[in-house]
């Protein structure tokens, strides 16, 4: 009767033990780290009611606005490649947009309806997921 009592002691000991180790697992592969590249920057600038842009500049060439990103995923070996599109929004008049380049590489994670990317000034920037796309091989 002892040996039973320890024999089912070790094993809700092991298995509890064995549970948040698979369970953060599984969190740390849902949300690591990526490379990428961008294969698309296109935005405009938010302008106020007035017309003037909220930067106070009336050319493109201000930072603010909204920013869509498309992220083209470097596939793992034996995994899917993704497409992922992303709008960057400044929160306020003082954010810029993240420095990335076309066709450049990029750092990021997806975690549900967010991206987080990594800029050329190792800055990290909260992006809203629009849409994953599954990249399909050309044959």
């Amino acid at each position: 009767m002892f040996q039973k009592a320890n024999t089912l002691a070790l094993l809700i000991l092991a298995l509890c033990l064995s549970l948040p180790l698979s369970a953060q697992d599984k969190n740390s592969k849902k949300e690591k780290w990526q490379e990428g590249k961008i294969t698309k920057i296109s935005g405009a600038p938010l302008t106020a009611p007035e017309g003037a842009t909220l930067s106070g500049k009336t050319d493109d060439s201000t930072d603010h606005g909204q920013w869509l990103y498309a992220i083209e995923a470097s596939p793992a070996t034996g995994a899917d490649a993704y497409i992922y599109e992303a709008w960057y929004r400044p929160t306020d008049n003082k954010q810029s947009k993240p420095r990335l380049a076309l066709n450049g590489p990029v750092k990021f994670r997806v975690k549900k309806d967010v991206i987080y990317v990594v800029d050329e000034d190792k800055h990290e920037y909260k992006l809203r997921l629009m849409k994953s796309t599954l990249k399909r091989e050309h044959h």
